[in-house]
């Protein structure tokens, strides 16, 4: 075993019941929120115990709108305004399928003047982002954003700040920094109070997005009927890690099955599975756990935290993100690729290989994996003449 890494070739293009070239176009932004929360903000005095709860939002297409200014607060949406909660919303936010990318939920730290930063995912079909947070303690106010748009003009934004103003939701009376107070009713609409009853015009907290990674190709083939000659061969970066005693396997199952099959029918949904022992004294050790693919004709893709794939330029390993952090057990098992048909995906014939690696302490120069055995495959059947 070396520490390094070996960056094999794979094939894969997927999403949930068909092929889509979403994710090779898609890019990474950076969010920061940041709280204003001062006596700037509401001059009769900012309450004890001021803060904003977690934020909870989605990256969307413009099919669905979860929240908007003189609209009707959905369940979710109240119990977020009301009491910071985030499952009700959470679930509207799921329950809309493939009109929705990813769901964010991201938690800020106490205080009036807190901020959180994370990161996220956005396609060209994809590209509205709808993010709020409980302005508490108050009876039903919050702040956020509805379906802005990362694109203009056909572009991505480089970076953009978004004031944020306090709104009422609409479903619990109140006119101070209070809880627990008797439903509106009838349900009144959502408002923005900017400049009304405890609040300036100064806004409340700031969003602002900027542009980590470049668009990919804005017109990746499709459906190749030729697709390009794999060789097998490896990538390597060579980096300063010494001899580690851990052992991967893997391979492709079906019905998630740990016998490891030469080939997968076309027409069942099958798994791509790697496991591995980490090194003896890796065992209990913190360590971000990355995910590596290439799909042919569209370059290297790593998968994400919340299973999205990214870009990956080979001559940039710094751009490597973690899939996940995690204190290592004796053994990890790691589903690569869910549940993909190859008919459906039109990848019937494909062979995908891929690679999975550990860095512990995340330190990038000292990556861990199996450089003694062929990558982790699934070899899709071709499809049948009579399908």
């Amino acid at each position: 075993m070396s520490k390094y890494i070996l960056v094999a070739t794979a094939a894969l293009l997927f999403a949930v019941g068909r092929a889509s070239v979403a994710n090779a176009q898609s890019v990474t932004y950076q969010a920061t929120f940041e709280g204003k929360w001062t006596t700037a903000v509401s001059p009769g005095g900012v309450p004890g115990g001021a803060h904003f709860t977690t934020l909870i939002g989605a990256i969307h297409n413009s099919q669905v709108t979860f929240w908007s200014n003189g609209g009707t607060a959905s369940p979710g949406m109240e119990s977020m305004a009301e009491l910071g909660l985030t499952g009700a919303l959470r679930n509207e936010i799921e329950s809309k399928g493939s009109d929705v990318l990813a769901t964010l939920q991201q938690g800020i730290s106490s205080g009036g003047t807190a901020s959180a930063t994370f990161e996220f995912s956005a396609s060209p079909t994809h590209s509205l982002v709808t993010l709020v947070t409980m302005v508490a303690p108050s009876p039903d106010w919050f702040t956020g954003v509805s379906g802005f748009s990362l694109r203009e003009n056909g572009e991505w934004i480089g970076s953009r700040t978004v004031d944020l103003f306090p709104y009422d939701a609409g479903t619990e009376d109140g006119e101070g920094f209070s809880l627990s107070n008797p439903p509106t009713s009838p349900q009144g609409v959502i408002t923005r109070i900017r400049g009304m009853g405890k609040f300036s015009n100064e806004p409340i907290a700031t969003l602002t997005f900027t542009l980590q990674t470049p668009p990919g190709d804005p017109d990746p083939p499709v459906d190749d009927p030729d697709p390009p000659v794999d060789d097998g061969g490896l990538f390597e970066f060579d980096t300063a890690g010494a001899a580690s005693g851990a052992v991967f396997s893997g391979g492709a199952t079906i019905d998630g099955g740990m016998s490891y099959l030469e080939e997968v029918p076309s027409s069942e949904p099958a798994d791509l599975i790697v496991s591995f022992r980490p090194a003896a004294a890796d065992v209990g050790r913190e360590a971000d756990i990355y995910v590596i693919l290439k799909l042919p004709g569209l370059g290297y893709f790593h998968k994400i935290s919340g299973g999205l794939w990214l870009p990956l330029n080979l001559a940039e390993l710094e751009e490597l993100r973690p899939f996940a952090r995690k204190i290592l057990d004796e053994r990890e098992t790691i589903t690569v690729v869910d549940d993909l048909v190859g008919d459906v995906a039109n990848m019937a014939g494909v062979t995908i290989d891929a690679h999975v690696a550990y860095a512990v302490g995340g330190n990038l120069a000292d990556l861990t994996y199996n450089d003694e055995s062929t990558p982790a495959r699934m070899r899709i059947a071709a499809a049948s003449l009579n399908e």
